[in-house]
C-alpha cells in the first residue's frame, strides 16, 4: 500500500507523458524545423516537394523516437527512487521539472542560434565562432529573463510549452502520413530476382567493370608518372586496350558515376549535386537495364554510398546488390539506409539528425590509422558471387572500390612506402587539408599527395588481386574486362581534393582499360573518350541496340584500330550550384577534342581557358587570348550544348 501510494503520488504516468510531450514539442516544433529551413534551398534544387516531403518525415519520427526515449531515462530512474522511497515524490518532480525544462532552454537555445549562424553565413560568412556567440547570448537573456521573474518561472515555463502540443502532435501525424504515402520500402541485399533468360544469351561474353574511385591518371605510372604506383594495372595493360585521353564527365562522383551508367553527359540526365538522382520515370535508362533485357545476369558491388545504384535509382536494373562493407558504426549506418529504397534520406542525415554520426562513432569509431574502406572486402563479395553464379552466364559484374579516396590510410606494406616520414598518417593529422581552396603550404600538401600515391599503390594490388583471380578461372577468355574511374584528385593549383569549380586534367583525366575476349597483346589508344562513351561501347561490341537516350560515341572502332565515326567533342561538367529543374546559369564546362581542351566558367568570374593537350598535358600555357578562332571555336561548342539541353522540369 505504501508503495503504491508513493507511486499515485508522484504520478508517474503524468510525469512521464509530459516529459514525452516536452521532448516531442522540441523535434517538432524547434530541432527538425529549424534545421530544415536553414538547408531548404539547398534540398530543392535536387529534390522535389515530394521527395522532400517523405524524406522529412522519416528522419522526424527517427529523431522523435531516440529524443523522447532518451528523456524518458531520467523519469524512470526518478521513478524507481519514489517507489523504493529513496525521495519524496513532490521533491523529485520539482526537480525532474527543472532538469527537463532546463534542457530544453540550453538545447532550444543551441538550435535556435544554429538557425541563427546558419543564416548569417549566408549572408556573412560567419563561421562556428558566431554559433557559439549567438548562443551564449540566448542562454544570458534566458537567465536574466528568469531572473526578474517570479519563484514559479519554470513551472510557468513549462506549461507554456506544453500548450505548444496543439501543433506538435499535427506534426506528428503529418510525419506519419507522410511515411505511410511514401514508396519507402526495405531492400533486401544479396536476394537474387529470378527471371527467365533465352539460352542462346550463355554464348554472349560476361561483362566485367572495375571501377576505383578518385583515381587520377596523373598520379599512375602506366599513364608516365615517376613514381611506380600502378604495377599491376600495367600488368593488365600488356593484354589490354589503354586509352592514353579518357576523361570524366564531371569531377565528383555521383554525376560522373551517372553519366557512366547512362551514356548521357551531365547537363542531360541533370545528377548535379552528390546528393542528386536520376528522374522518375528514367530509373531504367542505363545500359544495364539493356543488358538485363538481353538476357544478363546484374551485380552491383559498389563501396561508395553515392554511386549506389539504390542512391541513384538504378537498382531495379540489377538482379543483385550488396552492402558497401565500411569499418565503423556510421558507416554502417549509411548501409542501412541505403536499404530504405524510395526516399532520399543520405542528404538529411548529417544536418537533420546532427547527434546520430557522433553517438555511432563513440560505440564504434572508425580507425583513425587505416582507411575504413577496405578494397579487398568489396572485391571478396564480388569474387563469392562469381563463384556461386558461374554457370549462369552472361553476366555484368560492377565493382566499385573507394580507396584511393580519402582518407589516404593504406594499411601496412604501403603506408610509408612513398613517405616514409611519420606524418599525414592518421585522419587526425590530415584534417583540415581539403579545405578548398587550400590553407596549407604546398610542401605539406606535397607530402599529402605522397600518401595518396600510397593509397594508390594499395588500390592498385587489390585490383590486381581480383584481376589475377579473373585470369586464373578462365574470365579473361570469355569476357570484357575493364578498369575505370569516376573522377580524379588535386594537389595544387588552389584545389585539394575533387569536386569544386576547376577541370583540370588531375581531377577528370581518368584511367580506361579494355580487355577483349580472349586478347593476348595490348595497345595504347590516343582517341579522345569520355565515362559516356562506354555504355555505347559495350552495346557496340555485343551487337546490341543502343538505347535511343544515349549521347555517348562507341570507342570499338578506336579498339578495332579504325577512326571514330564523325567529330565527336567530350565534355566535362561541375554544375553542382544549379537547380536541377531550371537551365544551367553558373558552373564549369569543358570540352575536349581535336588534341585541345577549353574551359568555359559560366559565371565569367574566371573566363576561360585553352590548352593544347598534345603539346602542353600538364596545362602549363593558356592560349585563350593568343588563339581567338579556337578560342571561339570551343566557345561555340559550350554554347550550343546550353542552348540544346535548357531545362529538365520532369521529374
Amino acid at each position: 500500500m505504501i508503495r503504491e501510494s508513493a507511486w499515485r503520488n508522484y504520478s508517474w504516468w503524468r510525469g512521464t507523458t509530459e516529459v514525452c510531450l516536452l521532448w516531442l514539442i522540441f523535434v517538432t516544433v524547434l530541432q527538425i524545423p529549424l534545421d530544415l529551413l536553414s538547408g531548404l534551398d539547398g534540398y530543392l534544387m535536387y529534390m522535389t516537394p515530394a521527395e522532400l516531403f517523405h524524406g522529412v518525415s522519416v528522419i522526424l519520427l527517427v529523431d522523435v523516437v531516440a529524443v523522447v526515449g532518451v528523456a524518458v531515462v531520467p523519469s524512470l530512474l526518478a521513478g524507481v527512487l519514489v517507489i523504493t522511497r529513496r525521495i519524496r515524490a513532490d521533491s523529485m518532480t520539482r526537480w525532474l521539472t527543472i532538469l527537463h525544462a532546463a534542457a530544453f532552454v540550453i538545447l532550444s537555445s543551441y538550435w535556435l542560434a544554429r538557425a541563427i549562424r546558419n543564416w548569417m553565413g549566408s549572408l556573412f560568412g560567419a563561421n562556428d565562432a558566431a554559433l557559439w556567440a549567438v548562443f551564449t547570448v540566448l542562454i544570458c537573456l534566458t537567465v536574466v529573463v528568469a531572473k526578474f521573474r517570479r519563484k514559479s518561472i519554470v513551472e510557468d515555463f513549462r506549461n507554456r510549452i506544453l500548450s505548444l502540443r496543439a501543433i506538435a502532435i499535427p506534426v506528428l501525424l503529418l510525419a506519419v502520413v507522410g511515411v505511410l504515402s511514401s514508396d519507402l520500402s526495405v531492400y533486401d541485399y544479396e536476394q537474387l530476382k529470378v527471371r527467365e533468360r533465352a539460352h542462346a544469351v550463355k554464348f554472349r561474353p560476361n561483362i566485367i567493370l572495375v571501377t576505383v574511385d578518385t583515381l587520377t591518371a596523373e598520379d599512375m605510372s602506366l599513364y608516365g608518372y615517376a613514381v611506380e604506383t600502378t604495377p599491376n594495372l600495367e600488368r593488365f595493360a600488356a593484354v589490354s586496350h589503354v586509352f592514353d585521353h579518357f576523361f570524366a564527365n564531371s569531377n565528383f562522383t555521383t554525376p560522373a558515376i551517372t553519366s557512366l551508367l547512362t551514356g548521357r553527359l551531365v547537363d542531360s540526365h541533370r545528377v548535379f549535386q552528390l546528393e542528386g538522382r536520376l528522374r522518375v520515370g528514367s530509373e531504367r535508362q542505363n545500359f544495364v537495364q539493356l543488358l538485363s533485357d538481353a538476357g544478363y545476369l546484374t551485380a552491383a558491388f559498389v563501396a561508395n554510398p553515392y554511386a549506389h545504384p539504390l542512391h541513384t535509382r538504378m537498382s531495379g536494373s540489377f538482379d543483385y546488390l550488396a552492402v558497401p562493407p565500411r569499418r565503423g558504426a556510421w558507416g554502417a549506418m549509411l548501409g542501412r539506409v541505403l536499404r530504405l529504397s524510395g526516399v532520399n534520406l543520405q542528404p538529411l542525415l548529417d544536418p537533420l539528425l546532427p547527434w546520430l554520426q557522433p553517438v555511432l562513432s563513440w560505440i564504434k569509431p572508425e580507425p583513425d590509422d587505416i582507411t575504413p574502406f577496405p578494397a579487398e572486402a568489396v572485391f571478396a563479395q564480388a569474387q563469392r558471387f562469381l563463384e556461386r553464379f558461374r554457370d549462369a552466364s552472361p553476366l555484368f559484374v560492377w565493382v566499385h572500390i573507394l580507396p584511393p579516396h580519402d582518407p589516404y590510410l593504406p594499411p601496412p606494406p604501403f603506408l610509408y612506402s612513398i613517405l616514409p616520414d611519420r606524418i599525414l598518417d592518421s585522419r587526425h593529422a590530415t584534417a583540415g587539408l581539403e579545405i578548398n581552396p587550400p590553407q596549407a603550404p604546398q610542401a605539406v600538401l606535397d607530402n599529402l599527395r605522397r600518401r595518396y600515391d600510397e593509397h594508390v599503390r594499395y588500390a592498385d594490388s587489390e585490383t590486381g588481386r581480383f584481376l589475377d583471380y579473373l585470369e586464373i578461372n578462365g574470365y579473361f577468355d570469355n569476357s570484357m574486362v575493364l578498369v575505370a574511374a569516376d573522377h580524379g584528385e588535386s594537389f595544387g593549383r588552389g584545389w585539394v581534393n575533387h569536386n569544386g569549380p576547376y577541370l583540370y586534367q588531375s581531377l577528370i583525366h581518368v584511367p580506361l582499360l579494355i580487355h577483349l575476349p580472349g586478347q593476348s597483346k595490348g595497345a595504347r589508344i590516343s582517341a579522345f573518350g569520355q565515362q559516356a562513351d562506354i555504355a555505347p561501347t559495350l552495346l557496340d561490341f555485343l551487337r546490341l541496340q543502343r538505347g535511343a537516350w544515349m549521347e555517348g560515341t562507341s570507342l570499338l572502332p578506336a579498339i578495332q584500330d579504325r577512326p571514330l565515326a564523325g567529330p565527336a567533342p567530350k565534355y566535362s561538367m561541375n554544375l553542382e550550384k544549379n537547380n536541377r529543374f531550371a537551365a544551367v546559369t553558373t558552373g564549369t564546362i569543358a570540352v575536349m577534342a581535336d588534341g585541345y581542351k577549353y574551359i568555359r566558367y559560366l559565371d565569367n568570374a574566371r573566363g576561360a581557358e585553352l590548352y593544347n593537350l598534345v603539346e602542353d598535358p600538364r596545362e602549363v600555357r593558356n592560349l585563350a587570348d593568343s588563339s581567338p578562332d579556337l578560342t571561339k571555336k570551343y566557345e561555340a561548342l559550350v554554347s550550343s550544348r546550353l542552348a540544346a539541353h535548357p531545362s529538365r522540369n520532369a521529374d
